[in-house]
């Protein structure tokens, strides 16, 4: 396994709660000072930015038109070229077209000319989210030494001030990366969904002021772990994204409790605290007619699970696994409960026919209360379609968040925890 694809390869800096030696930078991803001549402020910026006239030639295009960058200033014509190749570089169908090497040394050119003019921070918060941008695509599209130059240049942002805007963005890029690689690959996805939760957290407890970003980060990374444990290669890596999910919806809650991200995150605790608790408030109505609540969820296990007719992972994935369990266990041992979330109570009644799909089926028939408004999903967060979770006969609940995998030896070992003949 590479080592810069671990996780201790990508906490640069030291993160909330993660002291352990895993989690700091080895010696390769330490910024390396560009010099700028004798004078002139070092940037700490990876790239070599040791004169104007060191840079490329221009690339030629004539957006925006030549004759208007000629009576620009110096940093005001950089940062008119670096929008000319932005727009070059969203249109281009060739990858690696060499736009965002460009981009990088002309923003940092930017910054060495604004860093310490206070007058033009503006300029140079522009060239920073500039120089991070083109860093992201190049980290993406490029090599191992291209991810190294991102985190070497946000660890550089952060030693020069690491509670300015600059530093924010720095950490902000790292969990946009952290994200996107995670949504990208199949290996590694606990490692990268971790750091994402780790950055978004970062960047949470040192920029509460950007409260937008915070949230979005902190929201996003809750779900994806929570998500990617219900599929994880093992009962411990699961543990670790439930953990680390867990910590995102905490802080979520505790900073900000009056944001709908906030209290969102109040109704998934609800739910991922429930495991060792009897389940109570809950209950809808039966497709069947009439009502079924967990007061009825007694002298059984049971199995609940949420679904919806166009998730394929439920149709290819779970429903031959839950027809296997109901054809090989009596009814006095197990009992099924859907909770259906598509949209229509027609559509529900007839999925329920055509997939023969087992047990009672909760589905709300009022309009606003349908699908993912159920007031079961908003009331314990349901965050996946399908999930599934299972309560033992006396009512307590056993997991909320079962593994595929996992299924049929958790059920076996709840029925014969319940000391029903199986005969």
């Amino acid at each position: 396994m590479c080592v810069r694809l671990t996780i201790g390869f990508l906490t640069v800096f030291a993160l909330t709660g993660c002291g352990d030696e895993r989690n700091r930078s080895p010696e390769s991803s330490v910024a390396i000072s560009a010099s700028t001549g004798e004078k002139a402020p070092q940037t700490g910026i990876t790239a070599d930015i040791t004169g104007r006239d060191r840079l490329p030639a221009e690339d030629g295009s004539q957006i925006g038109g030549n004759e208007i960058l000629t009576n620009l200033d110096p940093v005001e014509k950089l940062l008119a070229e670096i929008q000319q190749l932005q727009v070059k570089a969203a249109v281009s169908t060739t990858p690696g077209n060499g736009s965002n090497e460009k981009i990088v040394l002309k923003a940092t050119e930017v910054i060495r000319l604004t860093m310490q003019d206070s007058l033009r921070a503006a300029e140079f918060l522009e060239a920073v989210r500039d120089l991070l941008q083109a860093r992201l695509h190049l980290a993406f599209n490029g090599s191992a030494a291209d991810i190294d130059r991102l985190y070497a240049d946000v660890q550089a942002l952060n030693d020069r001030d690491p509670n300015s805007e600059s530093a924010a963005e720095g950490i902000y890029y790292l969990a946009k990366f952290a994200h996107t690689k995670a949504r990208q690959v199949r290996e590694q996805k606990a490692d990268w969904n971790v750091n994402f939760s780790r950055w978004a957290r970062e960047f949470a407890a040192r920029f509460p002021h950007q409260t937008e970003r915070a949230l979005s980060l902190l929201f996003g990374a809750g779900r994806s772990c929570e998500m990617t444990a219900a599929s994880a290669n093992s009962e411990e890596e699961s543990a670790l994204l439930r953990t680390e999910a867990r910590l995102c919806y905490v802080m979520l809650m505790e900073t900000w409790p009056k944001e709908p991200h906030g209290q969102e995150a109040v109704a998934v605790l609800r739910r991922l605290e429930l495991p060792g608790h009897k389940l109570s408030q809950f209950s809808g109505p039966a497709l069947s007619g009439g009502t079924l609540s967990a007061e009825q969820f007694s002298g059984k296990v049971t199995l609940i699970y949420f679904w919806d007719s166009e998730s394929h992972d439920f149709t290819n994935n779970w429903l031959p696994l839950l027809r296997k369990a109901e054809s090989q266990l009596p009814v006095d041992c197990i009992r099924f409960i859907g909770v259906n979330l598509d949209e229509s109570p027609d559509r529900c009644r007839e999925a329920v026919q055509e997939l023969a799909v087992p047990g009672d089926q909760i589905c709300f028939r009022h309009e606003k209360r349908r699908g993912w408004n159920s007031p079961l999903v908003r009331f314990w967060g349901v965050s996946q379609s399908p999930s599934v979770w299972l309560v033992g006969n006396n009512g307590v609940v056993d997991s909320v968040d079962v593994r595929r995998t996992e299924l049929a030896s958790r059920i076996k070992m709840l029925v014969r925890r319940s000391g029903v003949s199986r005969n």
